[in-house]
């Protein structure tokens, strides 16, 4: 346990500091509701001009957005310029005399603010959803075991997009700056976990292969957990795929950041 307090103090004084941000929480909450109606709007367009999906209805999508939209800062990948500038300007030299793990430094780091901003941001943007008609609003979990596993999938998935975070972070060392390799890694986790195009929209032979890569699993497993799209079991199954996902991530991260440290230089004086 005592080894870690540390990564538990970070996670605080982070989430702290994330929290004193309040009129970027008040502007990420109106930009949510803008693209949460934008992609209502365009797919209620979608369904209206025949052959809708008959496996996925439009209660269910519209559910499946307002979740993606409440709680789109826990899944988004992309650069933390507090953690990447240090790369840029060699204040990372400091980051590796402190007597704590750097890769967990900066896990932590990330995963605290993503987990903040989910929490400002989603309380308004889950009653506007409740408040609107059906169709166009947000359901009801399903049932209290479905809700309680959205619940594991959803901090599992936010500990996910933080291990591939950190694979920008890698990079930044080579390229020294993030904003290229942040900003693939956002379209690619966007695109293939559902944020754009949900996944039951897509053809079903690239639906079956998409369901078992990790980006998936930061957004659309949990909310189709949610609106009982996925049943219980194969909720537990892809849980478990979730938490080997996990593990792989967090392993090669960590190793790819001890390898890259050894050969760091840092100028400047």
């Amino acid at each position: 346990m005592t080894t870690l307090r540390p990564y538990a103090a970070l996670f605080s004084m982070n989430a702290k500091q994330t929290f004193s941000y309040r009129s970027k929480a008040i502007s990420g909450v109106l930009s949510q509701i803008f693209w949460g109606f934008m992609f209502l709007m365009m797919y209620k367009a979608f369904y209206a001009s025949g052959n809708p999906p008959t496996d996925f209805s439009m209660l269910e999508l519209s559910t499946y957005i307002w979740l993606g939209q409440a709680f789109y800062a826990f899944s988004y990948v992309g650069n933390v310029p507090a953690i990447t500038n240090p790369i840029i300007k060699g204040d990372v030299a400091y980051e590796f005399v402190r007597p704590i793990d750097l890769y967990f430094n900066w896990y932590f780091k990330n995963f605290a603010g993503r987990a903040v901003e989910a929490l400002i941001r989603f309380l308004p943007i889950v009653i506007l959803g409740f408040l609107l008609p059906a169709g166009i609003g947000l359901s009801l979990p399903v049932s209290v075991p479905a809700f309680l596993l959205f619940l594991a999938s959803l901090i599992l998935g936010g500990l996910m997009a933080s291990a591939i975070f950190m694979f920008i972070c890698i990079f930044t060392f080579k390229t020294m700056s993030p904003k290229g390799v942040a900003a693939i890694v956002m379209v690619i986790c966007n695109l293939f976990g559902g944020a754009y195009i949900p996944l039951p929209l897509m053809p079903a032979g690239v639906r079956r292969v998409l369901e078992y890569l990790p980006f998936r699993f930061m957004g659309d497993l949990p909310y189709r957990i949610y609106m009982g799209n996925v049943s219980l079991t194969s909720a537990l199954i892809f849980i478990a795929i979730q938490i080997a996902w996990l593990a792989v991530l967090v392993l090669i991260g960590r190793v790819c950041l001890k390898k890259i440290i050894k050969n760091v230089e840092v100028q400047g004086g």
